[in-house]
Parts: structure tokens; sequence; C-alpha cells
């Protein structure tokens, strides 16, 4: 609802594809919801999230490549959907379907940990005016710089651990508290007031529509 109010603020291809994330977001959430506690279907509810993973990944890297300036550094990422998606296609198969399995969020979270650390590497080559956290890619990729970095250590941990309560519950809240926080992070994305890019006084760099500024 907060994106939806924020709507007619979406002006850049990278901010239609936020808002596409978004709302898929909302939408597996109330699927997985439903699968998981009104038709009790545990094969569903992995499927699901299987689905999910993967248009979390497309849609995120998606968003880079409309953020992104360098073309060599925008064509690794698309390419890189292609392979996770035969991944998860094999991972779920060889589960069939029955089982959680962690292993796609964590090579999930570990190629979007790759690449947000080139997004500020690029970031820290441009010359600009216009301070980083003044733009609303920096506090959406910082979102899912917290998420990936937080939930690819707690996958971790889990697949060391194995049928304790304990670990569980705290592995529940965990995950809970770094939601929260990165749904924190995507407000504060929209709702940040940004500085036009006329206010850029440096003629020797050229922003395109790749630079992700409100107009």
């Amino acid at each position: 609802m907060f994106c939806l109010y924020f709507f007619k603020n979406i002006k850049t291809k990278a901010l239609r594809v936020f808002f596409v994330y978004i709302i898929s977001l909302g939408i597996f959430a109330i699927l997985c919801y439903l699968a998981r506690y009104y038709f009790h279907s545990l094969k569903s509810y992995i499927l699901l999230l299987r689905i999910f993973t993967f248009i979390e990944y497309s849609v995120f890297i998606t968003f880079l490549y409309f953020t992104l300036k360098s073309n060599l550094a925008k064509k690794i990422l698309l390419v890189s959907i292609a392979p996770f998606l035969i991944f998860c296609i094999y991972n779920y198969i060889k589960s069939n379907g029955i089982e959680f399995g962690n292993m796609p969020f964590v090579i999930e979270f570990l190629l979007l940990i790759t690449a947000i650390s080139y997004y500020f590497f690029e970031k820290l080559q441009e010359e600009s005016d216009i301070p980083i956290f003044n733009t609303r890619s920096f506090w959406i990729v910082i979102s899912f710089l917290f998420y990936s970095s937080g939930t690819f250590f707690l996958f971790l941990l889990s697949r060391n651990v194995v049928n304790n309560k304990d670990f569980s519950l705290q592995s529940a809240i965990m995950y809970s508290i770094i939601t929260i926080l990165k749904n924190i992070l995507f407000s504060i994305s929209i709702a940040i007031k940004t500085v036009p890019e006329d206010v850029n006084t440096n003629k020797n760099v050229s922003f395109n529509d790749s630079i992700f500024e409100d107009e």
C-alpha cells in the first residue's frame, strides 16, 4: 500500500522494476500463507518459494541492469539469470518437491551480494555532486544487501543445525527482524526526497536513463 501511494513518483525504468518486485512480494506472501496454513500443502508452499526465489533474483538483477552504467556488467548480470533458473529447476526436481532445501537461496544471495559489491564499486568511480545517499537506488540496494547478507549467513548456519527446535525458533525470529528492517529501508527509498540531476554541475560526466534519479 505504501508503494501504491507513491506510484505517481515512478518515473524511471529502475523504479518500475522495483515496483514489480514489491507487487510480486505481496502476491507471493499471500499465496505462500494460503498454501501453508489454509490448504496445508507443503509441496505447493515449497514450489511457490522456489518460484519466488527465481523471480526475486531476476527482478533485482533487472533493477541493477537499469542502474549500472557498464555494458559488460549489464550483459553478465542478464546472462546469469538463465543458469540460475536451470539450477533452481534442477534442485527442485532433485528434492522431489517435498524438501525445503536452502541451496537455491544461498546461491541467490551469494550472487546478489557479488552484484551489489560491483554496484558500489561503480558508484565509487563516478564523479558526481549528488550524494549517493540522496538516490533511491542506494537505499534499495542497501536494503537488498542487508537482507541478502543476513539471510545468507542464516541459511548457512541452518545447514549445520538439523532438527533443533531452539535454533529453528531463533532463526525464525532473526529472519523476521531482517525482513522488517528490509521493509523499513524499502520505505525510506520510496519516501526519500531525491536530488534532481540538474543539480550536478560536473559536465564531464554523462548521465543517462540508467542512473536512478528522479527528474
